[in-house]
C-alpha cells in the first residue's frame, strides 16, 4: 500500500486513500479519497472526501460479548434478544 501523508502547522494529517484491514489476503486499492475500516465480514465504516459517512456497521455480538463492551455510547445488536442497544455509562437501553 502506498500513499501520500501531509502535515500542515496545526498537525492535521491528510492521506490519499486508507484501507485498514484485519485480513492478510490481496484486495483492490479503495476509491481515491475515501476512508474504509474493514472487519471480519466487510466494510464497517466508509466516509468519502466530503465527510459524509456512506456506511457504517454496528457490532453483532451476544450478550456475554455485549456485557464486556460497556463503555458509555457503544451501540451494538445483541443477537441474543434481536435487538440494538445502546449503553449510557450505567444501563444497556433498547433503540427501540
Amino acid at each position: 500500500m502506498s500513499f501520500t501523508k501531509l502535515q500542515d502547522g496545526r498537525g492535521v494529517y491528510s492521506l490519499d486513500s486508507i484501507r485498514l484491514r484485519n485480513q492478510r489476503e490481496a484486495s483492490n486499492a479503495p476509491q481515491a479519497n475515501t476512508i474504509e475500516l474493514y472487519v471480519k465480514n466487510g466494510i464497517l465504516y466508509q466516509m468519502n472526501d466530503q465527510g459524509i459517512e456512506q456506511q457504517i456497521g454496528i457490532p453483532v455480538v451476544n450478550t456475554a460479548q455485549k456485557n464486556s463492551l460497556a463503555i458509555a455510547g457503544v451501540i451494538v445488536y445483541d443477537k441474543d434478544i434481536g435487538k440494538h442497544q445502546g449503553y449510557d455509562g450505567t444501563t444497556w437501553n433498547d433503540l427501540y
